[in-house]
């Protein structure tokens, strides 16, 4: 009995310590946890998440406002992000933040990096119409034009694009580019 014990337990130690005899026994192995970001784009691309996720706001900018008060001329800036909630409530469409909440995930535990791939992650997904809020001012680095403009673009579930921008004296006006026009 004891040989036999021995026996069995050379072969098993000679296929779990010799690579070149074995596979890895992956099923044994830690499997990462995915982060955070991870999370959110995988319940952006469920399509059962869809009237979670559609119709999207995407927004962008800055616009400084000139208000004069009493003759005075006074200067403030007013980006996308603040004028949003009027945005989105007007239009019934759904914001990034909103979205990655909905996911389960807390948006301070996103990185700069984290926040670009899942933007580019909901423009490649959103189906229908889409509207866009912008400031006159918009960097040239900024996720807007180098994930999320062109995705739209590309995006052949999305039937429409609304872009609208932040004018001078703070009020917001539709402008004349579309999907094709962005």
């Amino acid at each position: 009995m004891k040989s036999t014990f021995f026996s069995a337990l050379s072969i098993l130690t000679v296929f779990l310590i010799t690579p070149s005899f074995a596979e890895p026994l992956s099923a044994l192995e830690p499997r990462a946890k995915p982060t955070a970001a991870d999370t959110a784009i995988a319940y952006i691309e469920n399509s059962a998440n869809s009237a979670n996720i559609n119709p999207s706001c995407f927004f962008s900018g800055q616009t400084i406002v000139q208000t004069v008060i009493k003759g005075k001329k006074y200067s403030s800036k007013k980006t996308a992000e603040s004028a949003l909630n009027d945005f989105k409530s007007a239009r019934k469409c759904h914001v990034i933040a909103e979205i990655v909440g909905k996911a389960g995930v807390s948006t301070s535990t996103l990185s700069a990096l984290d926040w670009q791939h899942v933007s580019k992650a909901l423009a490649e997904t959103v189906k229908g119409p889409v509207y866009v809020l912008l400031g006159k001012d918009v960097r040239s680095n900024s996720v807007w034009l180098t994930d999320e403009k062109p995705a739209l673009k590309a995006n052949k579930g999305v039937t429409t694009v609304e872009v609208w921008e932040i004018e001078t004296d703070g009020s917001v006006k539709k402008t004349s580019k579309t999907k094709a026009t962005l």
